[in-house]
């Protein structure tokens, strides 16, 4: 019985469609400067979609929020733009997200129903808006794009 449930837990997870682009902080900073630029190709509109953001933390993260834009062109070059803020830890700087040997793994989901409409390539463009020249502490980002 247990061989046939993981058998068709299995396949379940192999149906999800899921889009995934990932960035390594060099030296676990994240530069104010620095906008992360990921594309989706989106080859059918009439699908419904959620985003979610992951993001890997150190100790060396001294701010209890993540700030960061999130702007998304679609492909007849029309902009969106949002400003998110994500809490991480407690006024007092105990995490509020779990850890996982030395890095705190937060997931965030930036829509959880998104129609991409028309055909064609989106970009989306994530930039940390803390103001900080160089936010340390953060080791990467991944933008997930699941079809539901």
């Amino acid at each position: 019985m247990r061989i046939i449930f993981f058998l068709l837990l299995g396949m379940l997870a192999a149906c999800v469609k899921k889009t995934t682009f990932e960035h390594h902080f060099s030296k676990n900073q994240w530069n104010y400067s620095d906008s992360l630029k990921f594309e989706f190709l989106n080859q059918d509109p009439e699908n419904l979609y959620q985003i979610v953001l992951k993001a890997d933390f150190t100790d060396d993260f001294q701010y209890t929020n993540l700030y960061i834009k999130f702007r998304m062109i679609d492909p007849e070059r029309k902009e969106f733009e949002s400003l998110s803020n994500f809490l991480l830890t407690e006024p007092n700087g105990k995490w509020l997200i779990p850890k996982s040997w030395n890095t705190y793994n937060a997931v965030f989901t930036l829509n959880d129903n998104v129609k991409f409409d028309k055909k064609g390539t989106y970009q989306f463009w994530i930039t940390q808006y803390l103001r900080e020249d160089n936010l340390k502490g953060i080791k990467n980002l991944q933008l997930e794009i699941f079809q539901k």
